[in-house]
């Protein structure tokens, strides 16, 4: 099968502006990298390109092109929306502008060939105008016969896989013990794969946010208040928070280092410790078992209480196998201790 090339012209964008640059007062005649001022240097102030297409107002082509608005020393924006089904290269010309800048979805993009993924994207040109009236004719061409479409318009746009990938997502939602207030979880993944976490309390009654933190809050038991762990110079601190106010009061100063459950009655802590285990010796090349090659496999976890009155910290289990409280009794009286030990010969091991 043969593909055919297929050319595009842009009959109609959205245009903003005009931004009026103004000259700035000659310290020196040359910069710090000894360059003469030039008014080219106007293209690098930021400009949010992307509200061209909320705000910006309809500029249809004729016969020759956009007949850009013009005035001295002053930018503008003009955006134009294309969309395709499939991956593609397009090749996006700009005949009649000297001195601009091309944007494809908020990033500087070249006016030559470029790979278009699966999508809607927006095009803005921000341009440098001398005052003197220009014409523009905007031009894409592909490889391929309808490879892509102008969209004309606010007529929505085709989900992506970053729509999926990015964003803020919620995590978990924890309501107080009166039932008045809402800790909702968030994870926010950035364009890139970065993500960061944060925490929300929320008045049900009235819906206003009372607060937004990256420290990971929990409901105590029976008061109606929120707690986190800080570190201090005396130690870990476990601080209670009105939810309403946010007057703080630190609970407990030294807290143990290892995760921390606050029992229902409120008098002592279940701590998570931690007891190294044995290294491997550095003349042999030694794993246990398979699950031996992972960091920290030796290592083993026991639950400790923490008795917020006495500062006992008191061994709940010892041996060798991982133990873990999996549950308290609403009395404080009881836990429910939770064992794995690893069986090679059978399956499930």
């Amino acid at each position: 099968m043969t593909a055919q090339a297929e050319d595009v012209r842009i009959a109609s964008a959205k245009v903003s502006g005009p931004y009026v640059m103004q000259k700035p007062f000659m310290v020196d005649k040359v910069d710090v990298q000894q360059k003469e001022f030039s008014t080219k240097s106007f293209l690098d102030t930021p400009i949010d390109v992307t509200e061209v297409f909320t705000g910006g107002t309809m500029l249809n082509a004729d016969a020759d092109g956009f007949v850009l608005p013009s005035r001295e020393n002053a930018l503008y924006v003009l955006g134009f929306t294309l969309q395709n089904t499939r991956f593609t290269e397009a090749s996006v010309t700009l005949d009649g502008l000297k001195d601009y800048v091309l944007f494809m979805d908020g990033k500087k993009a070249q006016a030559g060939e470029m790979k278009l993924e699966p999508g809607t994207h927006r095009f803005a040109v921000k341009y440098l105008s001398d005052g003197s009236q220009a014409k523009l004719n905007v031009k894409v061409s592909t490889k391929e016969e309808s490879a892509v479409t102008v969209v004309e318009g606010d007529s929505g746009r085709l989900i992506t896989l970053q729509d999926i990938t990015d964003g803020r997502r919620l995590n978990n939602a924890s309501l107080s013990p009166d039932g008045k207030y809402l800790i909702a979880s968030y994870t926010t993944v950035l364009p890139g794969g970065e993500s960061r976490f944060s925490q929300r309390v929320t008045e049900l009654a009235t819906g206003k946010v009372l607060t937004e933190r990256s420290d990971r809050i929990q409901w105590m038991p029976r008061s109606n208040r929120y707690y986190f762990i800080r570190k201090a110079a005396e130690g870990r601190q476990l601080v209670t928070v009105d939810p309403l106010t946010g007057s703080e009061d630190v609970l407990c100063q030294n807290v143990p280092t290892g995760g921390v459950e606050i029992a229902p009655t409120e008098d002592y802590l279940i701590v998570t410790m931690s007891q190294e285990g044995p290294k491997e010796r550095k003349d042999v090349y030694e794993i246990v078992q398979p699950e031996d090659r992972q960091p920290g496999w030796r290592d083993r976890s026991y639950p400790a209480k923490y008795d917020l009155k006495t500062g006992v910290l008191q061994p709940l289990t010892f041996g060798y196998h991982n133990a873990y409280v999996s549950d308290i009794s609403k009395d404080g009286q009881y836990v429910l201790l939770q064992t794995s030990e690893s069986r090679l010969t059978a399956r499930p091991t």
